[in-house]
């Protein structure tokens, strides 16, 4: 593989096939599109930092010498470094390369993941913890950012689906794998050996990502062709993205302060539930929001980017105010479900919202900011949860915040659409 060009879209008879039946593909150049499952790859590496330990962060605070309380911000420091690292590390990939950046994340991840089983206090744990998030943090953006460059249209949509698909999985999948390793193993220390799926990760973009070209400085285009940056800046700040910045927080904060701190703590506390039963609690909403992420190529046509933004927050407004009132263990596996519709409908969309706000030149900065809306979120989230989990508000009570957060965005989607700031 070279580093000059890229492929680009054409209709025809002659080319390489495309994605799924997709136009075919001819060459700009000699360079291919990257491998999509090697994508997919990074993705998970991206998110499980995060939500790996998420069951496990009660038992891990404990066993390091911390109370209840600590299990948010066990969390949290997966995602907040992330807030500075991760535009920085978007603009430093706009002129660095895609897969330089990639490289020094993912092998960076894996060094501070693994030194994580190392610690014997709580104050190591989160140094390592923080420094194998200012790697990983910027991931799920630049994986976000080389689909945008390769591909484009429907196509880009579709693939940004499958890979929003790809983290909701990894949401549900992982949190019950790390349950399930402190289950059998009885060592919190034991889930972090998973960290060095970075080591492979890293080698693999080295090999099969084009590297940058030569004296482009701006982002390759679908066609081949450098835009310069100067002539599509100004959107950096557009009403579309700021809209999408603040969706992806809002909704990271649900997902991670709601689903991934508290609900484990209300299984414990409400069911007596351990590591690994919690852990596939949590893990349900993937079995619906995966096919639906995967299926939003065919929807969007049908309900638009908008109608998945209503669809996903009003689903998010009925799992919280289930969680919060009914007690039963049967309504909170139909309300997890329910809040994996939500995650399946509006996070990838987020995601397309972002990239369809970027052009070319300044893609790596525009969804680097959107994705650090996310990084907010996931931050906050858990920190919140944490700090209100300690105070004399119960659980279900905090449930109900979350309803009332969720009833907000909805009200600031219908804003957007009214105001013609969301169009599609």
């Amino acid at each position: 593989m070279t580093d000059a060009g890229i492929l680009c879209t054409v209709r025809g008879k002659h080319g390489l096939p495309g994605l799924n039946g997709a136009p075919p593909l001819t060459r700009a150049g000699s360079a291919a599109r990257p491998p999509v499952g090697l994508l997919f790859f990074v993705t998970i590496n991206g998110i499980m930092p995060t939500v790996l330990p998420a069951p496990i962060a009660l038992d891990i605070a404990r066993a390091l010498g911390g109370s209840d309380g600590f299990a948010g911000a066990i969390i949290a420091a997966g995602a907040m470094p992330g807030i500075i690292s991760v535009p920085i590390l978007g603009m430093l990939s706009d002129r660095w390369g895609r897969r330089n950046t990639l490289v020094g994340c993912l092998i960076a991840s894996g060094v501070f993941g693994l030194a994580q089983g190392t610690a014997t206090s709580l104050t190591v744990f989160f140094i390592f913890r923080i420094g194998q998030a200012l790697g990983a943090a910027a991931l799920i953006n630049l994986v976000v950012v080389v689909i945008a460059d390769y591909w484009d249209g429907d196509e880009r949509g579709r693939l940004i689906g499958r890979n929003a698909a790809v983290i909701t999985a990894a949401i549900g999948v992982l949190p019950a794998l790390g349950g399930v390793i402190l289950q059998v193993t009885g060592r919190w220390q034991a889930h972090v050996l998973l960290y060095s799926l970075g080591f492979i990760a890293a080698y693999a973009v080295w090999l099969r990502l084009p590297p940058p070209r030569e004296g482009a400085r701006a982002a390759p285009s679908t066609t081949g062709r450098a835009v310069p940056a100067s002539a599509t800046s100004p959107r950096l700040f557009s009403p579309l993205a700021l809209l999408a910045v603040l969706l992806g927080a809002m909704f990271f904060v649900l997902v991670f302060g709601l689903k991934l701190t508290a609900l484990p703590i209300l299984l414990e506390r409400r069911f007596d539930l351990g590591p690994g039963q919690r852990g596939f609690i949590v893990g349900l909403p993937a079995l619906v929001s995966t096919p639906t992420a995967l299926l939003l190529g065919a929807l969007y046509p049908r309900i638009g980017r908008r109608g998945a933004l209503i669809g996903g927050t009003s689903a998010y407004i009925v799992a919280t105010l289930a969680f919060g009132w009914v007690p039963a263990m049967g309504v909170v596996v139909v309300a997890a479900l329910v809040f994996g519709l939500g995650d399946g409908l509006a996070l990838p969309t987020v995601q397309e919202v972002a990239a369809g706000a970027a052009a070319p030149a300044n893609r790596g900065a525009v969804i680097s900011l959107a994705v650090t809306g996310t990084r907010v979120g996931q931050s906050i989230g858990p920190i919140i949860v944490g700090g209100l989990i300690v105070s004399p508000i119960t659980v279900g009570a905090v449930f109900l915040c979350g309803t009332a957060l969720a009833s907000l965005l909805l009200v600031i989607v219908l804003v957007a659409v009214r105001t013609r700031v969301l169009t599609v």
